[in-house]
């Protein structure tokens, strides 16, 4: 799909309590843990912008 083909995404480092501390819910799946660290298995947290373009009409969740 040319959309999901050509869009940027912004990559960020942030703490475990990084969502909770902005009051900012998750819709779907996780928070970032203490366990997801350097050698653990790699996470995201995706925007629901970024969801849809990608999964359109799916859940992200599971998703590489």
């Amino acid at each position: 799909d040319e959309v999901a083909a050509n869009f940027s995404l912004n990559i960020e480092s942030v703490h475990p309590n990084y969502f909770a501390t902005f009051e900012i819910p998750l819709l779907r799946g996780r928070a970032f843990t203490a366990a997801d660290r350097e050698g653990s298995l790699d996470v995201a947290i995706v925007s629901e912008d970024v969801a849809a373009r990608i999964w359109p009409a799916e859940n992200a969740v599971g998703k590489r």
